[in-house]
């Protein structure tokens, strides 16, 4: 399948890399577990805080916005298992979304949560996806 850049599709039909998925969602759960037990972003030390993602989502210089876009694919990627992660947070993203779908949601949640900026991006992103994408 090709896909551009930034609204390419996300995920693929089921049964295609279902072990690399697996892999890559349960080192991701490994490595953000640490960050917050209990559903609470984690104020403490990551790459990136979700005033560093609205920074990128909200920038006129398309570089900045395709790392934000980059990021929050990535984090859909970890976590499209449906397996509660990142905090507690769980998500379910259907087949077809888009990449530029994810950031609008994200920037959109982060736009009506300024006060939870300063937290870790990837417990935010994951938390604006499960508001957006819960699992049935």
């Amino acid at each position: 399948m090709t896909v551009d850049l930034v609204g390419g599709m996300i995920g693929k039909p089921h049964g295609t890399g279902g072990a690399m998925r697996k892999l890559l969602a349960l080192i991701f759960a490994v490595v953000a577990s640490g960050a917050a037990m209990a559903q609470t972003p984690s104020p403490g030390p990551a790459f990136e805080n979700g005033n560093d993602l609205y920074r990128y989502l909200t920038a006129t210089a398309t570089p900045l916005t395709l790392i934000g876009i980059a990021y929050i694919a990535g984090v859909a990627d970890a976590g499209s298992s449906g397996i509660p992660m990142l905090g507690g947070w769980r998500f379910c993203l259907q087949l077809g979304i888009t990449r530029t779908q994810l950031a609008d949601v994200v920037k959109v949640w982060l736009e009506q949560h300024p006060e939870k900026r300063h937290y870790a991006a990837a417990n935010l992103v994951a938390q604006a996806f499960e508001g957006a994408f819960p699992c049935k």
